[in-house]
């Protein structure tokens, strides 16, 4: 059997709020037992509403948090024997704003091949010839590398930032809502960009969105997540085509195509998003959920195989 090159263990992560001078801190679960793998070559999606715990799962297979409990295994060992420099040779991110992950002091020559240096990687001429042939691939034009990123476009820049992560040649790269700061032709072209990049590289990602139209286009698989838990996982298109999680039907119908000419959708979803703070007893969705049924409110639902093995759902009355 061949090993993840990524693997989560029931990552569990605690944030503690004071509201209050005098009030002792209260805790928020951001993520409840979730669990991963990641392969060579894979795009795993992972989608959710906001706050649903997707930033904050980023960060921990970053290496940024240390979670509550759990493990992260890469290439087969835990990632905290990893020395920092080791760990994101394998691993690098792409932020959401790529202006506020890129030094407005530098040059787009010398933002691209900082992972170069720090890791020592080539002589100063077989960096440049490095950053010359990332930039040419993500569609950088020559007289950019001289600019600053204040000079170059929201595309651009986050090109600059995939370039970057590319660069060093990492097994791994975390993207968290790249796009999602962009106008739609561009994110078009940087999703489309970031699938040549995956076939070229044969480079993993992770890809985080809000975005259900944006997964069904990347990933192989895909996660979804509700309040810090995992809710459904399997193939994408297997997802799409029949959703057995009644959250993940209602993400999958409130997303418009080209064709829609029948005015916003009536989901069903009954409630408001609940208060991560105070969990609703039993499935944590059930207050809105459009078919919840009285069970839902007294027994929580864990995440177990459906009749495919290849899928998980955590839904007492899954819908297939």
């Amino acid at each position: 059997m061949t090993t993840p090159l990524l693997e989560a263990r029931d990552l569990n992560h605690v944030y503690f709020l004071r509201h209050g001078f005098l009030k002792q801190p209260a805790p928020l679960r951001a993520l409840n037992g979730v669990s991963l793998t990641i392969n060579e070559g894979e795009i795993l999606g992972i989608v959710g509403e906001s706050g649903c715990g997707k930033s904050t799962l980023a960060r921990i297979l970053l290496g940024l948090e240390t979670p509550t409990s759990g493990d992260v295994i890469l290439e087969g060992r835990p990632v905290s024997s990893y020395p920092q420099r080791e760990r994101a040779l394998a691993v690098q991110p792409v932020f959401q704003d790529p202006y506020g992950s890129l030094n407005p002091s530098m040059s787009v020559e010398d933002l691209i091949a900082l992972p170069l240096h720090v890791h020592k990687i080539g002589s100063r001429q077989e960096r440049q010839q490095k950053v010359a042939r990332m930039a040419e691939q993500v569609g950088l034009p020559r007289r950019a590398l001289s600019a600053s990123p204040n000079q170059l476009s929201g595309g651009q820049r986050q090109r600059v930032a995939i370039a970057r992560a590319l660069v060093s040649g990492p097994r791994l790269v975390i993207c968290d809502e790249p796009t999602s700061a962009l106008d739609v032709s561009v994110q078009a072209q940087i999703l489309n960009l970031l699938l040549d990049l995956r076939a070229e590289h044969r480079v993993a990602m992770l890809f985080i969105s809000h975005n259900l139209s944006v997964i069904e286009h990347m990933a192989d698989r895909m996660m979804v997540m509700y309040l810090g838990r995992v809710v459904e996982a399997g193939s994408t298109q297997q997802i799409f085509a029949a959703p057995a999680h009644p959250y993940t039907a209602v993400l999958r119908d409130s997303v418009f195509s080209p064709d829609d000419d029948g005015g916003v959708p009536d989901l069903g979803l009954r409630g408001n998003f609940p208060n991560a703070m105070n969990m609703p007893s039993g499935c944590v969705f059930h207050p809105r959920c459009p078919v919840a049924r009285p069970e839902c409110a007294t027994t929580e639902p864990f995440l177990t195989q459906a009749h495919d093995a290849s899928r998980q759902n955590a839904c007492l009355f899954p819908l297939n």
